[in-house]
């Protein structure tokens, strides 16, 4: 599995994750893994991205995620992995106002 935690930004209450992810024996979308200061939840990466089919030929294009979570202001931390080889895609922090 192969992914890119592109960013992490403040949204209205909580805090948005963007990136992708995708199973390079597959074109269904994968589930990720997204940890929050040590609490986490699946999320599948679904979103069509256009530009994905031109970089991995063969893979199809949904395999983005665009993940608003509500959370209380203050700093945190947010790490990412494949659902299902916890591939880590890499980790954030951030402080919600």
């Amino acid at each position: 599995e192969r992914g890119s935690f592109d960013s992490l930004t403040a949204a209205n209450g909580g805090l948005r994750a963007t990136g992708w992810a995708f199973n390079t024996s597959t074109t269904n979308p994968i589930f990720i893994w997204v940890d929050v200061d040590g609490t986490g939840s699946a999320y599948r990466a679904a979103n069509s991205l256009s530009w994905f089919q031109n970089v991995f030929p063969g893979a199809g294009t949904t395999h983005g995620f665009d993940i608003t979570i509500p959370k209380a202001a203050g700093p945190h931390t947010v790490c990412i992995y494949t659902a299902a080889t916890s591939t880590p895609l890499g980790c954030k922090t951030i402080r919600v106002s």
